[in-house]
């Protein structure tokens, strides 16, 4: 057994060696110079210290990690749960539609982004809609601000969230759901103790995976937002102390702030992952 588990290390050294050389070096390279601020002589957290004091470094890091990652995932989540819900059984157009939920899949970001400017925009599809119906008099201020990041975010997540949702509600067993509905289970009873229990693994997954897609945004916010102050993200604040004003070592602090707080998502949802399998061992 010992012999088993030495060969098998060998077999994994080699793919742990690159992973190793590809993700970790960057890192601790990125965090080595992180500590090389401007003007300090040698070793300095004068950067982090620089970071979480400055009042607008803070609203970035809220925005980025609240707004974009918590706010606009949850809503995604309450939008394509039900969605998926319904669409998980065939019916006559249910591939039509599945489509259509998915189809900001088939183009790039800078373009799903770009609709969603388009349609919500002061004289966009959606304003000219409302002021022919007579709803409002003037358009609504919809993009170029945190309502227009919202929109884009939620416009480019539901597709994928949906997919994965999607996947997990239909494995289910429908003979799960029938045998409930016969002993007198209502149709949201059976969601709520059959068939939400079940998908939930695939819930945390997909809503992990929307919180970092959001979290690393950077188009979006650059497109339908007010980069400048309102929807600064950590990847815009980034660019702009490495592009703009050259100073690298607050660029890698700002990008070394954002993996840690990354890591830290990926460790919590491990962790959660880890009950989760407990509990449907033991029952």
């Amino acid at each position: 057994m010992m012999f088993l588990k030495s060969v098998g290390f060998l077999y994994l050294l080699p793919i742990g060696i690159f992973f190793g050389c590809l993700f970790m070096y960057p890192m601790i390279e990125g965090f080595l110079l992180s500590l090389h601020p401007e003007g300090a002589g040698g070793l300095s957290f004068a950067n982090y210290v620089r970071f979480f004091s400055d009042p607008r470094m803070l609203r970035t890091l809220r925005f980025t990690a609240f707004d974009m990652g918590v706010v606009v995932t949850t809503i995604s989540l309450f939008i394509t749960i039900p969605l998926a819900y319904k669409l998980r059984r065939k019916f006559r157009g249910v591939v039509l539609l599945r489509t259509l939920v998915s189809a900001p899949l088939g183009y790039s970001g800078i373009i799903a982004v770009s609709i969603v400017y388009l349609a919500f925009s002061g004289w966009g599809l959606f304003n000219l809609f409302l002021m022919r119906a007579g709803i409002i008099v003037r358009p609504l201020d919809l993009v170029g601000n945190y309502t227009g990041v919202v929109l884009a975010s939620i416009y480019q997540q539901v597709p994928i969230l949906f997919l994965f949702i999607l996947a997990a509600l239909a494995s289910i067993d429908p003979t799960l759901e029938e045998a409930a509905k016969t002993l007198g289970a209502s149709e949201w009873q059976v969601f709520k103790r059959i068939i939400f229990p079940l998908a939930l693994p695939a819930v945390t997954t997909a809503g992990i995976l929307g919180y970092i897609t959001n979290y690393s945004c950077y188009v979006t916010a650059l497109i339908a937002g007010d980069p400048a102050y309102r929807t600064r993200t950590l990847m815009i604040e980034a660019y702009e102390q490495a592009y703009r004003r050259f100073d690298w070592s607050m660029a890698t602090t700002v990008t070394t702030i954002s993996a840690a707080i990354g890591l830290l998502i990926f460790f919590v949802y491990l962790r959660l992952q880890q009950r989760v399998m407990r509990r449907g061992s033991y029952g």
